[in-house]
């Protein structure tokens, strides 16, 4: 397996030392393997779709070391769910502080509950693929994934994102979990790498 790409003047390097003081000091939970996803009913029947392909994506390409399922019902808002919640433009705006966001998540590490907000006014603009695209990411935002490189799903934009999960993706999944085992993966014998894009 290749190792993961960092730099030592990484700007998301903090993330990692929050995250570890967290844990010692016991005020969250650290990012697990087993995650349920609620979806508002509000949201268009391509997002819904898109949602629960993503699901199904990341389920898959994690061969077994990941275990995540629709629940049915609302959000309850407990540990290790992401919520995904009909919002606009303008709320997505207001959430990061950049126009045009089509999807936003917000992580709460006390618990690793996530809401992830997708613009449904902005519906109209994208393609499923683009919606697959955009769900794909943001789960892995709702599973603890950071920014990383492109060609990698995690990419900040849409342009530098690729369409579907990598075996880089996995290996920062599996990083954050502690975890180097990215070449047991069935369609990533040689492993992968990340980097932290700090966006």
């Amino acid at each position: 397996m290749k190792s993961s790409a960092r730099s030592a003047s990484d700007p998301a390097r903090w993330w990692l030392f929050a995250l570890l003081l967290c844990l010692l000091t016991c005020s969250c939970e650290a990012p697990g393997t087993f995650y349920t996803v609620a979806i508002d009913p509000n949201l268009s029947a391509q997002d819904q779709q898109a949602i629960r392909q993503s699901i199904v994506d990341w389920r898959l390409f994690m061969d077994g070391k990941l275990t995540i399922y629709e629940h049915p019902g609302p959000c309850v808002g407990a540990g290790y769910e992401a919520c995904f919640w009909a919002s606009d433009l303008a709320h997505t705006d207001t959430l990061i502080g950049i126009h045009d966001p089509l999807a936003v998540t917000t992580l709460y590490t006390q618990d690793q509950h996530a809401d992830v907000y997708v613009a449904v006014d902005e519906d109209g603009a994208w393609s499923t693929a683009t919606a697959t695209q955009t769900m794909t990411h943001e789960l892995g935002h709702a599973m603890a994934l950071q920014h990383t490189q492109p060609e990698t799903v995690m990419c900040w934009t849409e342009s530098c994102a690729n369409p579907g999960l990598t075996c880089d993706d996995a290996v920062q999944w599996l990083y954050i979990r502690g975890r180097s085992d990215t070449d047991t993966l069935p369609q990533c014998p040689a492993g992968g790498t990340f980097a932290w894009s700090g966006k």
